[in-house]
């Protein structure tokens, strides 16, 4: 704010526009700028369950699911 940011913010709906502009090639979480509520219907994208399950595996370290 103190570097003219103030300006951005009132034009971007959310930090996590802001950053995928700026760093479109970065790998965003959506989920990860969400303190509680993810953003309506974010979980009824297919594509956003999938990502989330294949985090959970690495992070806990299933290989395998019977």
């Amino acid at each position: 704010m103190q570097q003219g940011g103030s300006g951005l913010i009132k034009r971007v709906p959310s930090m996590e526009e802001i950053l995928r502009n700026v760093y479109p090639d970065y790998d965003w979480q959506t989920s990860k700028f969400y303190q509680g509520l993810a953003p309506k219907d974010y979980w009824r994208d297919e594509r956003n369950l999938l990502l989330a399950l294949e985090r959970a595996e690495q992070q806990i370290g299933i290989q395998k699911v019977r």
